[in-house]
């Protein structure tokens, strides 16, 4: 049986506020979507949520995925499998569509055309 849990998780970075929603947990799978604004720091709270809820996990295999919702919307998957004392426990699907495209800035980089291409993305919706 699926069932939705909600709970708070926030991991604070600098200036950045990094949020979990988790949206569905069951026996086989999680659905976690991150809420997090840069590249570099979504992919590590993926590692640090999974530290916190599954403290003695081994990865076995990771890849994106990409799922074209219905009203034609694309999401972004990082699908996570995870074993604990060798044995397959299940597959956790972060959500990182806020920060896989284009989400990242990198030091030597303007961090206006960054900005305008955020608010792009935020108010073109």
């Amino acid at each position: 049986m699926l069932k939705r849990k909600e709970r708070e998780y926030r991991i604070e970075y600098a200036d950045e506020t990094i949020t979990f929603d988790v949206k569905c947990q069951s026996k086989n799978f999680d659905i976690i979507k991150i809420n997090a604004t840069t590249h570099d720091l979504g992919v590590s709270a993926e590692y640090k949520w999974l530290r916190k809820y599954y403290p003695k996990y081994d990865s076995c295999m990771q890849m994106l995925f990409r799922k074209k919702l219905d009203n034609g919307d694309e999401v972004v998957f990082d699908k996570v499998d995870i074993a604990m004392e060798g044995k397959h426990l299940k597959t956790i699907w972060f959500d990182v569509t806020s920060f896989i495209d284009g989400a990242h800035v990198s030091f030597d980089e303007d961090i206006d055309s960054y900005a305008e291409h955020t608010i792009n993305c935020i108010y073109n919706k």
